[in-house]
């Protein structure tokens, strides 16, 4: 986190192309200010590892969990031949989605790691920050990481971002990484 201009998206950027040069897949998404798209870092991230997903996987994901993906990732569709079945509750289809988003994390790690990198969270709406909680908390054995950047003087108490930060701190398996003087500064 910091101020505009700091550098938060440049050194992302040094960090992602290490991981990617050690063998990882990386994928990049951000939100964009006043846009209002919904799920746009995930959107354009998961769409970079779709495309660099082995058929074969992509394949086993949508044979266990339909193409429920696709209504989020377009790109999808045309690597698989399930349709995904109709769910007329919001409820029950953002969870399903989330649990897909999941698999597919999951699945793509086991391969190889997996870096997500979610730049200028401050502008996530709430259903991107929402998916982001339950990939963190979902307790399935993956190697992931999410490398998340954002404007700590634009999320206050009523941003969904600040939620999510407060329950990050409470929840076990999220470290919290601080400067020299002490400052929180990553979670």
């Amino acid at each position: 986190s910091g101020e505009a201009g700091i550098g938060k998206t440049t050194l992302a950027a040094r960090f992602a192309r290490e991981v990617s040069e050690g063998g990882a897949l990386v994928a990049y998404g951000r939100s964009d200010e006043d846009l209002g798209i919904p799920y746009q870092p995930w959107v354009e991230g998961l769409t970079r590892l779709v495309a660099l997903a082995p058929d074969a996987l992509l394949a086993d994901h949508v044979a266990d969990r339909g193409s429920h993906l696709a209504h989020l990732v377009p790109d999808l569709a045309p690597r698989t031949t399930v349709d995904a079945p109709s769910i007329h509750d919001a409820d029950s289809e953002r969870l399903v989605l989330f649990g897909c988003v999941t698999d597919l994390l999951a699945r793509l790690s086991h391969e190889r790691p997996v870096l997500l990198v979610l730049d200028d969270l401050h502008w996530a709406d709430l259903p991107s920050v929402q998916l982001l909680r339950h990939v963190l908390m979902a307790g399935v054995p993956m190697r992931v990481g999410v490398l998340g950047t954002f404007r700590d003087s634009e999320v206050d108490g009523g941003d969904p971002l600040a939620d999510l930060l407060a329950k990050l701190h409470r929840d076990r398996g999220v470290e919290r990484i601080h400067d020299r003087d002490g400052a929180r500064n990553a979670v």
